[in-house]
């Protein structure tokens, strides 16, 4: 049985900065994003423009424009009021186009204006993670768990990392409390249910192959099936 990867807890912001923006409120992203064009036509240090159309093309999946977007943005207003949101938010649209290494240096930008956002420690520690960065990855995790430790992929995706470092016995106590959390979290029983097998707990790993499968996960189905071993009892 293979080890879940992370779940990949993405936080979006999108505070909008103009006061003339219900289209975007509302979900209407292509109206908005003419307005917001002609404002920037009409204006073109219109630095909240900017900002706002970004975040429209962020809802558009359009990730390129967004970030151009809120790079002019940065450009004509360098020191914001709202720097955590749209370091934070670039930062993610970074991360959506795979450019792992701009995400990680807003990520950090958007931390280092000094904020208490479980979020933005979370998605840091996801972009380290893919980096190779397990023990760094660890440190954010904490950080997101001290600031709101009512999330249970935090703890599922810490506990990914202990075992990514061989820290076994701490990754079952990171995914005991996901299950502690979220009763119905079939990759955490699953991942248990790995560590246990590491450890040589050979029962506790088909019991929570079997809580994993009674919640939906079809590769442990697969593999109790495949030992003849039934998991609704």
């Amino acid at each position: 049985m293979s080890v879940y990867g992370k779940v990949m807890v993405l936080f979006a912001l999108f505070q909008s900065l103009s006061i003339n923006t219900a289209n975007a409120a509302e979900g209407a992203h292509q109206p908005a994003i003419t307005q917001f064009s002609q404002q920037i036509e009409t204006d073109p240090q219109n630095s909240t423009a900017y900002y706002n159309r970004g975040n429209a093309y962020y809802d558009q999946r359009r990730y390129n424009e967004a970030v151009s977007d809120y790079s002019t943005y940065l450009k004509l207003n360098p020191n914001p009021d709202n720097a955590f949101d749209v370091y934070y938010n670039r930062g993610n649209a970074y991360s959506a186009l795979g450019i792992k290494r701009q995400a990680l240096a807003d990520y950090t930008k958007a931390i280092d204006v000094g904020s208490t956002n479980p979020a933005v420690y979370t998605n840091r520690a996801n972009i380290l993670s893919s980096l190779g960065n397990h023990k760094q990855a660890i440190q954010d995790y904490n950080r997101a768990i001290k600031l709101s430790s009512n999330m249970a992929e935090m703890y599922y995706n810490r506990g990914t990392e202990y075992l990514e470092l061989g820290n076994v016995r701490q990754g079952v106590v990171d995914f005991s409390r996901a299950v502690e959390i979220n009763p119905k979290y079939a990759q955490a029983y699953r991942n248990r249910g790995n560590a246990y097998g590491t450890l040589g707990n050979r029962n506790m790993q088909i019991q929570d192959y079997k809580r994993s499968a009674r919640n939906g996960d079809r590769e442990a189905q697969s593999f109790l099936r495949g030992n003849g071993i039934y998991w609704w009892d």
